[in-house]
């Protein structure tokens, strides 16, 4: 019976429950009648997306739970009560439902109480003197304020684009004896310990996808909160518990050093002509939950940024950091609350240094 109704054209009305941490409970029904096919239905809630869908057999309905980019398959039961001009089908959604055990490894974990920092450090592969003078400053306190790991902090690389000999036919072409003596340098670099290599051409172009690196691997090991800060800046350590350590990773925080209210230059337009305000991108500081939504929830949106951004990443953040506070509106969630902070300066010996070499 309930395979001949979904055979039916039907236009569709489904609605349901949620529970105050998003988890389904309670009845969806689905109401048919003529005009529209009744394939795949979308169930909006907190935690996701349900998409009930025509079933196979007889006697249930396969559910289809989409948290973030994941989908997890449940059986679930299912009746029909035919009406004299519609036709509903009840739906049982059981509470909780948890994720299958083969794709439990896919989600993010949540935030760990003994995790509240990761601090990405954005580094150009040839930038070894900026990230010596780090060790030597900064990255060493860190160490030893935070021996628990509380606070962690690596120099996020990728690598240096190939130009080889042969720009006028790029397939086929090999590093030059210098591209390759980099990527022995930094090879060696990271027996030290303090360098992530992120997957991607590591140039000026791509920073917007370095940054989402950054958010993911954070989010991958549990921490409440993710710094982004460039390798010529002195990070305020002793600002870090106090501007975090009270704060809920599950509130929607964006903080930095300066922001951006209004215009001030016209590179700090996107695509599409507008200004959306933003933190300097010096360094900034996303919380789990805020960090969650860009680089996981709304990776598809923040990835197509030539549609609406530039090249600056931190202009980028702005419009990612808008885009899911427009959508925490839609659902009656809190805003997103941006804090301005004393997070870092800018290091007088790296600038000193660098001014020297252009002399």
């Amino acid at each position: 019976m309930l395979r001949s109704f979904f055979q039916l054209t039907a236009a569709v009305s489904l609605v349901t429950a949620v529970d105050e941490v998003g988890i389904p409970s309670g009845m969806a029904t689905c109401t048919t009648g003529p005009g529209a096919a009744c394939g795949t239905h979308l169930l909006q809630h907190g935690g996701g997306v349900k998409r009930m869908q025509a079933p196979s057999h007889d006697d249930d309905v396969e559910a289809i739970t989409q948290p973030s980019s994941v989908q997890v398959k449940r059986r679930i039961g299912a009746t029909v009560a035919p009406t004299a001009a519609t036709t509903v089908v009840s739906i049982k959604l059981p509470a909780p439902i948890v994720a299958a055990p083969e794709a439990e490894a896919l989600f993010s974990p949540g935030p760990s109480s003994d995790k509240l920092l990761y601090v990405g450090i954005l580094s150009s592969p040839g930038n070894r003197h900026r990230r010596d003078v780090l060790r030597e400053s900064w990255l060493q306190a860190l160490k030893a304020h935070y021996p628990d790991k509380k606070v962690v902090a690596e120099f996020l690389i990728g690598r240096r684009p190939i130009q080889g000999q042969l720009a006028h036919h790029p397939q086929g072409t090999k590093a030059t004896e210098t591209e390759v003596q980099l990527e022995m340098n930094l090879t060696e670099e990271s027996e030290l310990g303090d360098i992530a290599r992120v997957p991607m051409v590591d140039d000026y172009d791509t920073l917007s996808e370095k940054v989402l690196n950054l958010l993911s691997r954070g989010l991958e090991r549990g921490y409440s909160f993710m710094m982004k800060i460039d390798d010529d800046q002195d990070l305020n350590i002793s600002s870090i518990d106090d501007a975090f350590g009270s704060r809920s990773p599950a509130d929607a925080v964006y903080a930095g050093n300066y922001l951006w209210e209004r215009q001030g230059y016209q590179i700090q337009l996107g695509a599409d002509g507008r200004f959306v305000k933003y933190f300097s991108g010096s360094c900034y500081v996303l919380s789990w939950e805020l960090a969650r939504q860009v680089a996981e929830q709304d990776m598809s949106h923040s990835v197509a940024y030539n549609m609406y951004g530039s090249k600056s990443e931190d202009v980028n953040m702005g419009r990612w950091v808008k885009w899911a506070d427009e959508h925490r509106s839609t659902q009656g969630w809190k805003p997103v609350e941006y804090v301005s902070l004393n997070l870092s300066r800018a290091l007088p010996n790296i600038i000193q240094h660098e001014n020297y070499k252009q002399s």
